[in-house]
């Protein structure tokens, strides 16, 4: 889940030309941060002002896409095109005009300062209805069929007592989305005991309660499950076209869309993994099992799962990772942006068993110890050297 959006989206969005595709990835978006939805909300007034000037320094690559795009469709809209095509340069120009005008001076390492992330949430309910569950606490939200019930950080669903009746009625599956921001995680139990750990920048859409012969869920981003074991229900957890059968187990599933690999980390138990329509390959224990995405191929790898579960324990372990990984790692959690000044810094490795609960600073100090990186930040954003 990206913490910026492709603007060719929005583009169209002002356009009335959206396919469900591109509303179904601006919708996830906005639900995804409480910042996005106000960046939205800035750029529809910059738009209606006719003055789509410097809100996004990433404005040069959203035009790229917009040219591509006016290559790509020669048709009634391409004078509009143009026109806003115009309209974005002179922003462009005025944006770097004003940012070399305005002289930026990073902090050093001993002033950076970013929390760790927290416990918090978005709960969409299937007519949309959302409850912000970082605000709320002890919130008990009950339908005819399930509790749910917020509090102490954990989001449960238990299914109520019903009185047995000669008749029962198919019942249809409704589905709730919790939505977990950049700089945040929060629990789930499901109704059939299932616990769910749900990290940073992620996302999972799941049944109220479940029904029928296996119980699915969708998975964005990353999680850790503990599943309830029912040989006559498999669970199933759908990435995309990655799919993991679970029998009862425990395990870490992390599947980032701008990542080209899902990782699935077996702890114990029994689970298989496979494409949509595909063969299932079994996992056990103590193993890894990668799947790329761009070739759809498979391996499995013996590995210390300790390295991809500590985050679900308060730590980060990182062993000989590469700079460039561990920042995507970081920046998720702290809800910070790194920019590189080099390609040769993004490729220097570390080995630590670090606190995630702890300020960044205390990490950044203990990377800089090596001599090989220096820190400084501006604004949210902090800089390797």
């Amino acid at each position: 889940m990206n913490s910026k959006i492709d603007y060719h989206i929005l583009w169209k969005y002002f356009h009335s030309d959206l396919s469900e595709q591109d509303q179904q990835e601006l919708d996830v978006w906005l639900k995804s941060s409480s910042k996005h939805r106000a960046y939205f909300e800035n750029v529809k007034k910059k738009y209606s002002e006719n003055n789509l000037v410097q809100y996004n320094p990433d404005m040069e690559t959203a035009w790229r896409n917009i040219s591509r795009s006016i290559n790509k469709k020669r048709n009634i809209r391409w004078q509009i095109s143009v026109a806003a095509g115009f309209l974005v340069i002179a922003g462009l120009a005025l944006f770097f005009v004003l940012n070399q005008s305005r002289q930026i001076q990073p902090v050093p390492i001993s002033d950076i300062s970013f929390d760790p992330g927290i416990s918090k949430a978005t709960l969409v309910f299937e007519n949309g209805s959302q409850v912000e569950l970082e605000a709320q606490t002890d919130t008990v939200i009950s339908n005819d069929e399930v509790l749910i019930n917020n509090s102490n950080k954990v989001l449960n669903y238990q299914t109520k007592e019903k009185d047995q009746k000669i008749t029962k009625k198919p019942k249809e599956i409704r589905y709730n989305t919790l939505i977990v921001p950049r700089g945040g995680e929060y629990d789930l139990v499901l109704t059939d005991g299932t616990t769910v750990k749900i990290n940073s920048e992620s996302i999972l859409r799941y049944p109220v309660e479940f029904t029928g012969n296996s119980r699915n869920v969708e998975l964005i981003g990353e999680a850790f499950f503990k599943v309830k074991s029912d040989a006559a229900k498999p669970f199933i957890i759908s990435t995309g076209k990655h799919l993991t059968k679970v029998y009862g187990t425990t395990f870490n599933i992390k599947s980032y869309p701008e990542e080209n690999e899902t990782c699935t980390t077996l702890i114990e138990g029994h689970v298989t993994n496979s494409v949509v329509g595909g063969a299932e390959h079994e996992l056990i224990p103590g193993h890894q099992s990668v799947f790329r995405k761009d070739n759809e191929v498979f391996e499995t790898k013996k590995v210390n799962v300790s390295e991809f579960t500590s985050w679900s324990e308060g730590r980060f372990y990182f062993r000989n990772m590469s700079l460039e990984e561990m920042t995507k790692i970081l920046a998720r959690w702290y809800d910070v942006e790194f920019q590189f000044n080099n390609d040769e810094t993004r490729e220097i490795k570390f080995s630590g068993n670090l606190k995630r609960y702890e300020n960044i600073q205390t990490i950044l100090v203990k990377l800089s110890k090596t001599n090989e990186i220096t820190f400084s930040a501006y604004e949210n954003t902090i800089f390797l050297n």
